[in-house]
């Protein structure tokens, strides 16, 4: 499908106008599935052909449209009927010119920022929320360059004001990205009037007013029956999850940074063995900070013109290290707002999930695991829970959802998850294919970012490789074409005689299927050496199994699998397996070789 779309947009770029182009992928683009289509751009764009001028001048274009469309100030006056047709779809319009943003190299938008915000805020009491979100995507894409423009409090309040008068009949998937959009755009360029925080706190005030939530355990059974009620606390839910994860953001980005500025400082100021002491302390910080965001690195440009001095920096990264703390309180302290929706959690967590909306399951544990990341406190609390649930819970969505969310939390809690090692990789195997495809796309992600060890399971992946769902399988040999890269193909080689003996333990597969496993990753060791090592651990083994046939078989195959070039490993092979027909015992050929394989198995 992705190279089919590929050749069409290809194909348009070569053959038709700029017009042209936009009309067909507004005709093609789905909103459900935007990472596809940004992929196929991103491709255009990187490519080195006469595609890519082509592509800025088709931007140049787009970027007129929408001018003209939110500010009548585009280049040319653009009356022609296509706006209409812009129009009737402007949700995958505003996205597409979202994404184009970045590669706007001439800074049209910027220099219209004020014009787009006060158009913005005229049409907002007649637009919907799709409308009011994607512009807003746009705002925000446009900080992310340059977080010097001025935005009045009259966009917060407006955009507030919106999502709480919001009908309940609303789609609750755009109110929920509106007000993640808003909690973004806040965190990027806060009000000078009032904090970000203080001003999300207000909205959630406002929220919780609206279902007249109490401190006091209410009965949430006969609540969540009311649809308007039921609706509400998610939002509220879903508002408080998206807080809490800008607020952690923003410490761990700013934070390293700092890090890193401290780094690079001291190597200039000091020229003694201490630097090494430096480097390797800044390598013992969360590696999460592999995924920052745009958002996040935004943070990191502003606070390059705050810090002066490496005494400055050490100030800065203690207050940083406090933050989280700081944050953490608030959960805890029996009188905070948060502390009242944490005690709702404890006890919704542990009901029987069958009998409620699915998405406020999915919402509240959600919502949970996220309290759990700021906190160890509430994370060895509630991490039983969380993997019981990951594995009996009813929807799907939430056993998929929460499979990230460990993912997460093993990078932040290593110690208070490290003993759940093997439910994390049961889910692998999850009865539902979507969640054991998420589950295995998170696992081999972790692995191979090097965020978590392998520590022995790997063979759970292994067991993936011919799996009947494609998805899956593709998967699973994509992860082991990448393990083969690392080091040399050192990664995939010190994992292999583990995968060989868990795979021959206990009839984990059949044996078509081991052989099939063992025939596909032997292809890659080609190292003559890394052979020669692996011939002697499998005759180790071979010997260690006695009694135990289906291992000695196992191991026998994997012997005769091996392209065995060396002497040295021919020689091993005769001293654990003579062959009492052999008379050559010195020389090495081709046909003995062959001879010795055919005997093994």
């Amino acid at each position: 499908m992705i190279n089919l779309i590929y050749n069409k947009i290809n194909f348009f770029f070569y053959r038709i106008s700029s017009k042209r182009i936009i009309e067909k992928l507004l005709d093609q683009i789905d909103l459900n599935i935007t990472l596809t289509f940004e992929h196929i751009l991103k491709q255009l764009l990187s490519e080195s052909t006469s595609i890519t001028a082509n592509i800025f001048s088709f931007i140049e274009v787009l970027l007129d449209y929408y001018l003209e469309l939110t500010t009548h100030n585009s280049k040319k006056h653009l009356s022609d009927d296509f706006l209409k047709q812009i129009h009737q779809r402007q949700s995958s319009f505003l996205q597409l010119i979202s994404f184009v943003i970045p590669y706007d190299k001439k800074h049209r938008l910027s220099s219209h920022f004020n014009t787009i915000i006060q158009n913005f805020l005229r049409k907002m009491d007649t637009e919907n929320l799709d409308y009011i979100r994607y512009q807003m995507q746009i705002i925000s894409n446009l900080l992310t360059t340059k977080t010097s423009y001025n935005i009045p409090n009259e966009f917060y309040d407006l955009i507030i004001k919106k999502l709480l008068d919001s009908n309940i009949q609303f789609n609750q998937h755009s109110w929920i990205n509106c007000m993640k959009q808003l909690i973004t755009i806040l965190f990027l360029k806060e009000p000078i009037e009032i904090s970000a925080n203080d001003l999300i706190m207000k909205f959630l005030h406002s929220l919780a007013d609206q279902i007249h939530w109490s401190l006091d355990n209410i009965d949430y059974q006969t609540k969540s029956n009311d649809i308007s009620w039921r609706i509400i606390f998610i939002r509220l839910l879903a508002s408080i999850n998206t807080l809490l994860t800008q607020r952690v953001q923003k410490h761990e980005c700013i934070n390293i940074s700092s890090i890193k500025k401290i780094q690079k400082q001291k190597n200039s100021f000091i020229t003694n063995d201490d630097d090494n002491d430096t480097n390797n302390e800044n390598s013992l910080h969360p590696s999460s900070s592999s995924s920052v965001s745009i958002s996040q690195q935004s943070f990191h440009d502003e606070d390059e013109d705050k810090i002066d001095s490496p005494d400055d920096h050490l100030t800065f990264i203690q207050q940083q290290q406090s933050d989280l703390s700081h944050l953490e309180n608030e959960l805890l302290q029996s009188n905070s707002f948060f502390y009242s929706i944490e005690k709702w959690i404890e006890t919704f967590i542990y009901e029987d999930h069958s009998f409620y909306d699915e998405n406020l399951v999915l919402t509240s544990i959600l919502t949970c695991t996220r309290m759990m990341y700021v906190s160890s406190i509430l994370c060895s609390k509630y991490v039983d829970r969380i993997f019981e649930l990951s594995k009996i819970c009813t929807y799907p969505s939430v056993r998929s959802a929460l499979i990230v969310s460990l993912g997460d939390l093993l990078l932040r809690h290593p110690n208070i998850l490290e003993p759940f090692t093997p439910q994390f990789y049961a889910q692998i195997h999850d009865k539902d294919l979507s969640v054991g495809e998420t589950a295995l796309c998170t696992i081999a992600i972790l692995i191979l970012r090097e965020m978590i060890k392998v520590r022995g399971y790997i063979s759970e992946i292994a067991l993936c490789l011919f799996h009947s769902h494609t998805p899956i399988s593709s998967i699973a040999q994509h992860f082991f074409d990448e393990l083969s890269l690392r080091q040399r193909g050192m990664a995939l080689f010190n994992v292999l005689p583990d995968i060989i003996s868990r795979l021959s333990m206990n009839n984990i597969c059949s044996i078509d299927l081991f052989h099939q496993i063992i025939s596909y990753l032997f292809l890659f060791i080609k190292n003559d050496r890394h052979c020669e090592i692996l011939v002697k651990r499998l005759c180790r083994q071979f010997k260690q199994a006695s009694g135990d046939d289906r291992k000695r078989g196992n191991i026998a195959f994997c012997l005769s699998k091996l392209n065995i070039k060396t002497l040295a490993s021919y020689r091993i092979l005769k001293e654990n397996f003579p062959n009492v027909t052999e008379q050559n015992e010195d020389d090495y050929d081709k046909e003995e070789h062959l001879a010795w394989k055919k005997y093994l198995v």
